[in-house]
């Protein structure tokens, strides 16, 4: 089911001041967004974004979006449709607010604000921000195109697309269910180990009752005596191995610590390499140019070398940093993997003690059932009959504990098949190669739309096959900004296509940030804009945030954003 985006509204919400800005999502089918940098033209998106998903589209700390001069009574208010349900989010910081209306009836919000979150996504609308990002937005400074994503986020992104994430959630059951099906089968072998001790107990005490009364009863002191002295020699052993399983376990208590730091510093590594992609990128271009591609003004010698130097400095600065978290990496995963070895220990040490309590267990068993024999020997009458009796029971429980074995083992079976058939390379495998045909060719359809002509495959482990006239295969890298954004726009203009086919992610709502603003050509432009007022987006409503006025004569309506007083206003 659509989820129709109708109105949005913000104040006091980054460079806007205490009157609202608002924007109709849903009226004209085309609108343009322009104005000079800085004037709040991409806010739009962040607003939405925050509104969704508790965090703005761009690299923004959610603190630091409350605006700098007001400081206070930041709010942003969401409005959509959804069937026939009508929705509003107002979400705000300073003080923090978080509230959905349904049908003008405020959502129940007992529940922690993280799961009110979840419930938005999961329940609601069905998508997450990631998901988000590939549908309905392309072109932002901080977007990271599908194609510049890692595998597996490539396959998160297509599994959710091809709403087969289910599968992912079913093996994570069965990993579950596996574990305790392993325990049961422990406990089992256990049963039956023990059951199968008390029948030789008993069978052997049977036989000891055939014998000479009073022989037997002075044999069994000295029995009781021989295994009470070995049941201690046991405890002594079990004593020692405990106190040795303390000071193990001791050696794990700083293993969550360890982790975390881990976690910590690969956060950081990742956050690290982010920014000394930026610093870098700074450095390309200053040394890369002249002049300001944009406005072609002349960039001065002066802050161009001081720029290059400053970025060079922060590169250098980033890389030690880099260096220095791997070095502290490298340590970690050491003392990980010698957590590892002492939880093997640990087990071992767990198991060998269960094993001789168990040997314990019998001998007290066996003790005591002598103890009974001595009585009942001075008796004058006998209880092999009661003995044989009891064997019958336990033999009858050993049966059934066999049985129980069986279908345990027949279970476990099952339970394998369906974790192979659940895996990534299983049932997910064969449903994404059935859809990727189709993929392939939209991909391909919309790349010819605007005039790029070459063969865009990808492949079931998420990789892209490029081949182009004249040339060998070729990888998105090889390509140039302009042709990058051609494939981005085709991946965008596809995903839209899969995720309405599949109803998993369908909105009204397409943003379009700066794409003809740097690296698409006049002729790519147009084709572009054919596109949008195409068929295709016959249902949908887009907004293009651009400098050019230019082409303000292709779209159905023009929101200007401009400056007063330091606060971004819509005229």
């Amino acid at each position: 089911m659509m989820v129709e985006f109708k109105k949005v509204r913000w104040k006091n919400f980054l460079s806007t001041g205490n009157a609202f800005n608002e924007i109709e999502l849903n009226k004209n089918h085309t609108t343009l967004l322009i104005g000079p940098s800085g004037s709040g033209k991409s806010t739009l998106l962040d607003a939405i974004a925050f509104a969704l998903f508790d965090k703005p589209f761009r690299a923004i700390n959610k603190d630091l979006v409350v605006n700098s001069i007001n400081e206070k009574a930041c709010v942003v208010e969401l409005e959509f449709k959804i069937g026939k349900k009508e929705y509003l989010i107002r979400r705000g910081r300073k003080p923090i607010v978080f509230e959905i209306y349904v049908d003008g009836q405020l959502l129940n919000q007992d529940a922690a604000n993280k799961d009110y979150q979840k419930y938005l996504e999961k329940h609601i609308l069905k998508f997450n921000f990631k998901s988000f990002t590939q549908i309905v937005v392309l072109g932002a400074s901080n977007f990271t195109p599908f194609m510049q994503l890692k595998a597996q986020d490539r396959r998160q992104i297509i599994e959710n697309l091809l709403d087969i994430e289910v599968f992912s959630v079913m093996n994570e059951l069965l990993k579950s269910m596996a574990s305790d099906l392993k325990e049961a089968v422990k406990d089992n072998i256990s049963q039956v180990d023990g059951t199968t001790q008390k029948i030789s107990l008993h069978e052997q005490f049977i036989k000891d009752l055939e014998k000479d009364t009073q022989h037997k009863i002075d044999e069994n002191l000295q029995k009781i005596k021989t295994n009470k002295e070995t049941h201690d020699k046991i405890q002594s052993q079990i004593d020692t191995l405990k106190v040795s399983l303390e000071t193990h376990q001791k050696g794990l208590e700083v293993e969550q610590e360890i982790n975390k730091q881990m976690q910590e510093l690969l956060a950081l590594e990742a956050k690290i390499e982010s920014k000394l992609k930026l610093v870098q990128k700074d450095v390309d271009f200053y040394s890369q140019h002249d002049n300001c591609p944009k406005c072609k003004q002349a960039i001065q010698p002066d802050f161009k070398h001081q720029e290059i130097n400053q970025n060079t400095a922060k590169a250098n600065e980033f890389k030690t940093a880099l260096t220095t978290i791997e070095q502290s990496v490298s340590k970690i995963s050491i003392k990980q993997t010698e957590f590892k070895k002492l939880r093997d220990k640990i087990e071992n040490i767990q198991t060998e003690i269960r094993k001789l309590e168990s040997s314990q267990h019998a001998i007290k068993e066996y003790v005591k059932k002598i103890e009974r024999e001595n009585i009942e020997l001075q008796q004058p009458r006998s209880s092999v009959e009661d003995e044989k009796k009891i064997i019958k029971e336990l033999q009858q429980q050993i049966k059934q504990l066999e049985q129980e074995q069986i279908e345990l083992a027949f279970e476990k079976q099952l339970n394998d098949v369906a974790g192979t058939l659940l895996k990534d390379n299983g049932v997910k495998s064969q449903i994404i190669k059935q859809y990727l045909p189709i993929i392939n060719n939209k991909i391909n359809q919309h790349l010819q739309e605007m005039n790029f002509f070459v063969t865009f495959l990808i492949d079931e482990n998420f990789n892209e096959s490029i081949k182009s006239r004249g040339r060998d295969d070729l990888s998105y890298a090889n390509f140039s900004e302009g042709e990058k954004q051609r494939i981005d726009l085709a991946l965008l203009f596809t995903w839209r296509s899969v995720a309405k086919m599949k109803n998993s992610i369908n909105t009204n709502l397409l943003i379009l940030d700066e794409v003809f603003d740097s690296y698409l050509d006049t002729a790519a432009t147009e084709n572009v804009i054919q596109m949008l007022n195409s068929k295709m987006f016959k249902d949908t409503n887009i907004f293009v945030i651009s400098h050019k006025e230019t082409i303000s004569d292709k779209f159905d309506a023009t929101i200007k954003f401009t400056k007063s007083k330091n606060f971004s206003i819509i005229e």
